[in-house]
């Protein structure tokens, strides 16, 4: 690529964002009859947002000083031992797939109005299954197993993993089965059919590949390409089964 080159490809795209995101028509004259610092203005007032650059900040921070978050928070909770900067440090931990300090942490905001939380026994549900300690697992999720908003979470899922990992093959169903909705979940109720097939469930596990292969026909084209890797694989089973 040349130099001469560029100016010409940030008009096209700044010509392009205008006419898609229905813009001002002054910005056709001002990107044409100013081609270099007309597009940089068009792209630094109408393309990168103000929370984009603080999310590249954000990013460029992780990259530099990947602890700098943790220390920072610790530092906060020490000046102040609240239930929120405990909740915030955990979540730190827990993003950074430290999920045994992120534990000491959530345990540590169960207490007083706070022993039944919703949110830090979802965030527990996961952390104890990816320490493969599933009777925890399962003891944080049985607190808020009726809860409508645990039942539509990510933690659900992994509670009836910890279930099925703790050899309770029905109750580990009846979760999975509040997962298998049609036209969602695909990767979930996949791994529910592989379940079902340890379980010598064959039936029930080729209905639900059969459904997952015919939703695959159906959905959109974002979709089917966001869920390759499993739409792939359901039909790759299927055709041993």
């Amino acid at each position: 690529m040349t130099y001469l080159s560029i100016p010409f490809l940030l008009q096209v795209f700044c010509f392009y964002h205008v006419y898609k995101n229905d813009k001002k028509i002054y910005w056709y004259f001002i990107i044409f009859f100013i081609p270099i610092f007309g597009g940089i203005i068009y792209l630094t007032t109408q393309v990168f947002q103000k929370r984009d650059i603080e999310k590249a900040q954000i990013s460029i921070t992780k990259i530099i000083n990947p602890t700098k978050k943790i220390t920072d928070l610790e530092q906060k909770l020490k000046f102040a031992d609240t239930h929120e900067n405990n909740v915030q440090l955990a979540d730190a931990h827990f993003e950074n797939n430290n999920f045994l300090k992120a534990i000491n942490y959530y345990e540590n905001c169960l207490e007083g109005l706070f022993s039944e939380d919703e949110y830090i026994h979802q965030k527990l549900v996961i952390a104890y299954f990816k320490t493969q300690n599933y009777k925890q697992a399962i003891n944080k999720g049985e607190v808020v197993k009726n809860n409508n908003t645990f039942k539509k979470s990510d933690s659900y899922y992994f509670y009836g993993l910890s279930l099925a990992k703790n050899k309770q093959p029905n109750d580990a169903k009846k979760a999975f089965d509040y997962i298998n909705k049609p036209f969602s979940n695909y990767e979930k109720r996949l791994n529910y059919a592989k379940y079902l097939i340890d379980l010598n469930d064959v039936n029930t596990a080729k209905e639900l590949l059969e459904e997952l292969s015919n939703e695959s026909l159906q959905v959109s084209k974002q979709v089917k390409r966001q869920n390759s890797y499993t739409f792939n694989d359901v039909n790759r089973i299927l055709s041993t089964l």
